[in-house]
């Protein structure tokens, strides 16, 4: 006796929502990796050293991990809003490095060892990096306050992403830099 086999489909939204996820997760991933790999090589063309390419990248790897764990930690799902959250880290990590390494090299330039050099960065552009990274997180907490639950998460994170990435700028990546130049001397 032949019975009919059967066969059931999943319809409607719930397969649409998993291959949004599935291509939200797939496109975060390809577009951080791509601007990490330009942002690499800007850094090195701008600097034109390889060494600080790589450490120019330590502020947005110190961010992305902040905010990345920060979501897996309180269970924030991956969405249309917090992915935007990678981008920006990208940007203002990478936009604190620029302002750092430049005047650091600057200061290099003039004649100052390594430790001068940072510290005289630290006291112009390192102030410079506080103020706006401390202005910015503010702001953002203002979100916190919205009715909506994924503005209050974007409002979190991005002061979540600015934290990490002053802190990247302006402790890990002198920290870096001088015990780099250190153990080269």
């Amino acid at each position: 006796m032949n019975t009919p086999s059967i066969n059931f489909y999943l319809t409607g939204m719930p397969p649409i929502h998993c291959k949004l996820d599935q291509s939200i997760k797939v496109s975060l991933l390809q577009s951080l990796l791509l601007a990490i790999i330009a942002v690499f090589i800007i850094l090195i063309l701008m600097m034109h050293n390889p060494f600080y390419g790589l450490v120019g990248l330590l502020p947005i790897a110190f961010s992305l991990t902040a905010i990345f764990g920060f979501m897996g930690y309180t269970k924030i799902p991956l969405d249309i809003a917090t992915v935007l959250v990678g981008s920006i880290s990208i940007g203002i990590g990478v936009d604190y490095s620029i302002h750092l390494l430049n005047r650091f090299s600057r200061e290099r330039k003039r004649g100052l060892n390594t430790k001068e050099a940072m510290a005289r960065a630290l006291d112009t552009t390192g102030n410079a990096i506080f103020i706006n990274d401390f202005t910015v997180i503010l702001g953002f907490l203002a979100l916190t306050f919205a009715q909506l639950i994924p503005l209050q998460n974007f409002g979190i994170l991005v002061a979540i992403t600015m934290l990490g990435a002053g802190l990247g700028a302006l402790l890990i990546l002198p920290s870096v830099i001088i015990l780099i130049k250190k153990r080269r001397q």
